[in-house]
Formats: structure tokens, C-alpha cells, sequence
């Protein structure tokens, strides 16, 4: 209710009322009336800023998406991206790039604990109106992580196959 009258003008702005909700709450609880407010007027723009995209969502069909970025880049907050929900995880996953100046190549995105897919659309893969985007940045493309591993596992069996041949000239000489 914080974001409806009378806590909330006809400009979503706070209107006086909550300084009076805050300092209520603020002798019932062991914080300050500017952190109780604070934290009232958090709240109230956030389920503002949901109302708005719930609104985006019904009438337009742009969804809501909450991207959990890499600690790097903004400390571990979540930033929120409009799209449609027909564009394929290539093009959100080139668009978080864009907009958060990532390399897309590097970029791994997990939603609803599935790696997404580039090749089908968000809407294929169930991704949904105010769903959490989680986006790993990778020190190599997957093209280079699967290269690393071949070359990796080509030298492993150089070296099983330049043991083996010593333990027969080993064998052979005694």
C-alpha cells in the first residue's frame, strides 16, 4: 500500500504521510526515523517501478527482466532490461552486452537455473515477465575454453604415451 494514497502523490512521488508512517515505526523498532524512511521510500519506488513494467507487460508484451550482473561491474546489484520476449538468447545476450559494456563472447546467462540457449527465443525456453537474469563473464569464449581442453587433453596423452615409452626402455634394459 505504500505506493497508492496517501503515502504516494498522483506523480508517484512520496507525499508527507510516509515521514509520519516513519517515525511510527521508527519507536517500535531499534532504527532511526531516516533508516526506517529510507527504507520505506526503497520499497515504495520499487513497487512503483514493478507496477509500471506489470503495466509495460500487459499492454505492450515488454517484459521485465532483473539481471544479476557480475560483482565487477555493479557490485552485485540487480539492474532491470525491458524487452520482448520473441528476440533469441544471441540478441538479449548481445544486448546486455551493449547496454553494460561486457564482451558478448565472454558472457554466460543462467535463467531459472538453465544455461539460456542462443538459437531459440526467450519465450521457447519458458523465460518469463520478472524473471532473474543471472550473467557470468568468462575469461574465455566457449570456443576458447573448448580449444584450452583439447590442447589440454592432447598433452595429457603426449605425456601418458612419453611414460609409457619410458617405463619399456626401462623394462627392455634390465
Amino acid at each position: 500500500t505504500l505506493f497508492r494514497s496517501p503515502y504516494t502523490n498522483e506523480n508517484n512521488e512520496a507525499s508527507p504521510e510516509l515521514k509520519v508512517l516513519a517515525e511510527k515505526y521508527s519507536s517500535k523498532l531499534p532504527y532511526s526515523e531516516s533508516e526506517v524512511e529510507c527504507a520505506m521510500e526503497e520499497l515504495r519506488s520499487k513497487a512503483i517501478q514493478r507496477g509500471c513494467g506489470n503495466e509495460a507487460y500487459r499492454t505492450k508484451g515488454v517484459a521485465t527482466l532483473e539481471v544479476f550482473l557480475p560483482k565487477k561491474l555493479n557490485q552485485g546489484k540487480k539492474s532491470c532490461l525491458e524487452t520482448k520476449l520473441n528476440i533469441t538468447g544471441k540478441e538479449l545476450r548481445s544486448r546486455i552486452a551493449q547496454t553494460y559494456g561486457l564482451s558478448e563472447h565472454h558472457l554466460k546467462i543462467i535463467i531459472n537455473k538453465k544455461q539460456l540457449e542462443t538459437d531459440r527465443t526467450l519465450e521457447e525456453q519458458g523465460v518469463m515477465h520478472n524473471v532473474k537474469v543471472m550473467v557470468l563473464e568468462l575469461n574465455y569464449t566457449e570456443e576458447e575454453a573448448k580449444k584450452r581442453n583439447h590442447d589440454q587433453e592432447k598433452e595429457k596423452e603426449e605425456a601418458e604415451k612419453r611414460d609409457e615409452n619410458i617405463r619399456k626402455k626401462i623394462g627392455r634394459a634390465h
